[in-house]
């Protein structure tokens, strides 16, 4: 019976560039089931290069010729926070088309969060900016910290 690794392994195409996934894939990630998990390639890959992939951190892909998401190549991964993965995930133009006004449940536009942004750095208070404009305090909050609308 095979290890894990070698399973995984089996499943890589290495080129001379990107070494490409060929086993089963969701968006263009890889996966492969270990256990009763089902685990993304790319991350896999850096845990056996580099080993655990600190709390908090992502796997990102830097690809020399290009965004190449089935890419496992650990030379081309890299560690990032949620907020890297998201600026990364938003220039390479993978972001939902449902970000900012497009969202339904949005309940600013850009416009709005330019001022709230500009109201913050004045001093006022997540509470008080809500009262002001009429939106509840973690609306302003997310605005502000980037948790909604960090496309800005």
């Amino acid at each position: 019976m095979s290890t894990f690794e070698e399973r995984f392994w089996a499943k890589v195409d290495k080129t001379d560039g990107c070494w490409l996934w060929t086993g089963a894939s969701s968006k263009g990630y890889g996966y492969i089931r270990s256990g009763k998990k089902n685990r993304i390639a790319p991350q896999v890959s850096w845990e056996l290069a580099h080993g655990p992939i600190p709390t908090g951190m992502c796997v990102l892909h830097n690809c020399p010729d290009g965004d190449n998401p089935s890419c496992v190549n650990p030379s081309h991964l890299f560690l990032g926070t949620q907020g890297d993965n998201a600026r990364d995930r938003n220039a390479k133009g993978r972001a939902s088309s449902r970000v900012g006004v497009n969202n339904g449940r949005a309940r600013l536009t850009e416009r709005g969060v330019v001022v709230v942004r500009e109201m913050a750095g004045q001093g006022m208070t997540h509470k008080a900016i809500g009262e002001y404009l009429g939106l509840h305090e973690s609306t302003v909050r997310y605005a502000i910290v980037g948790k909604h609308w960090s496309h800005l």
